[in-house]
């Protein structure tokens, strides 16, 4: 999904990765982003671009793929 956003003179294209856009008086408490990404081939940009015969292999031997620190309730 392709979004535009457009606030006068601020022009924003792409947010991602748990970006954040605040506009006026806010706070964020807590904001946290957790994330992994495995890729076996990457990503092929351009034009007229040929991947032919690929074999691809991800080995994640990881026994936890990220730590997440728990609180004393409980949550995350």
């Amino acid at each position: 999904m392709n979004q535009h956003i457009n606030l006068e003179r601020l022009a924003v294209q792409t947010v991602a990765n748990s970006s954040g856009i605040y506009y006026g008086r806010n706070l964020q408490i807590g904001v946290k982003s957790i994330s992994k990404i495995n890729q076996g081939c990457g990503t092929l940009g351009g034009d007229c671009n040929v991947l032919s015969t690929s074999i691809n292999t991800v080995v994640d031997d990881d026994l936890q793929d990220s730590y997440v620190p728990v609180t004393k309730n409980g949550q995350a």
